[in-house]
């Protein structure tokens, strides 16, 4: 919520039922130890569980085959930028994405500035790949994905 009207913290869940990375503290805040990164946040109330779920973000093209579970293009989390990074990407103009999991059920590709759930192909070349998702209002009720290619 935008306001303190709803709120949900630790005694709202139970911590047999939370993803082992989740501490619940008593009645107050819930803390998260994994490794900084983008994951899948499943909060269900009614259960009073709390699953996190890591999202594994790979550079996928023609420079590889379209491998989407090539771990050589694995993308990782830079804590001061507040991104996924990957340095010395070898993307071309020919055509490339950005794919979860090793799989295709989550890639984005489009407009740079608006990345798209099976978005076409990026045609940009560059070295330093920077993927950020960000809230583009201050409701929360909209995230986009956007890239940056030096």
């Amino acid at each position: 919520q935008p306001n303190w009207d709803a709120e949900y913290n630790g005694s709202n869940f139970e911590q047999g039922l939370c993803s082992e990375s989740i501490t619940l503290n008593g009645g107050g805040n819930i803390s998260f130890t994994g490794t900084p990164g983008m994951y899948f946040l499943e909060v269900n109330l009614d259960k009073k569980s709390l699953i996190v779920t890591p999202y594994e973000w790979h550079l996928v093209g023609a420079f590889n085959e379209w491998n989407q579970a090539d771990a050589s293009q694995v993308m990782t989390y830079d804590t001061e930028e507040h991104c996924l990074k990957f340095e010395n990407a070898g993307v071309t103009a020919d055509g490339w994405k950005f794919a979860a999991n090793g799989g295709w059920d989550v890639n984005l590709g489009g407009d740079m500035d608006n990345l798209t759930q099976d978005g076409a192909n990026l045609t940009v070349e560059g070295s330093t790949i920077r993927l950020y998702l960000e809230r583009t209002q201050a409701n929360m009720d909209n995230f986009k994905y956007r890239c940056t290619v030096e």
